[in-house]
């Protein structure tokens, strides 16, 4: 997860407007239901998989942070993908990973995300190497210490929080629900 956040960039109108055409005219050629919804949501420019995020919490009728079969259809169908029923089959057996006949928001997304770009992969690999100062493939905390500067934080900055508690805030953005990563 470290290795996606450090890759997180901005598109410029221009980059965002070429995905969103590239997208297109790809769409009317593809044959695979999984890539159509991908597709799809790139129709959209780099937001549309994060628009369909918004979709899925409101695929989730009862709240339960995962999507049935049905539940899948039908907001696929509002969001613009028409497809045939085995279509709509083939696209859930194929996210749901675990067989439990529901797709997690994890499930749902893991599998839509597209490949990154050799560039951005390139660049994910010259921030790893930056963070991992001991050179062993794990960045750990040490090696973070090394590349944070907590001096520059405005809480810092203004005498609120110590080094030691910017530092430590600065670690919780890598923790999932509560457990460190």
């Amino acid at each position: 997860d470290l290795l996606i956040i450090a890759c997180v960039m901005s598109l410029t109108p221009q980059e965002n407007q070429a995905i969103a055409n590239q997208a297109r005219t790809s769409l009317k050629t593809a044959t695979d239901p999984l890539e159509r919804l991908r597709l799809q949501c790139m129709t959209h420019g780099a937001a549309g998989i994060k628009g369909l995020g918004r979709r899925f919490r409101l695929m989730d009728e009862n709240n339960d942070s995962s999507i049935s079969r049905s539940e899948l259809e039908d907001g696929l169908k509002s969001f613009g993908l028409k497809l045939e029923k085995e279509e709509y089959d083939y696209i859930f057996n194929q996210l749901d990973k675990d067989g439990s006949q529901s797709l997690s928001m994890n499930e749902f997304f893991v599998a839509l995300r597209p490949p990154l770009p050799t560039f951005r992969i390139d660049l994910i690999k010259k921030a790893f190497a930056k963070m991992d100062k001991t050179g062993d493939g794990v960045i750990t905390v040490h090696d973070l210490k090394g590349v944070y500067d907590v001096r520059k934080h405005s809480k810092f900055v203004n005498g609120q929080w110590s080094e030691e508690r910017c530092f430590q805030e600065f670690l919780k953005a890598f923790e999932v629900n509560g457990e460190v990563d």
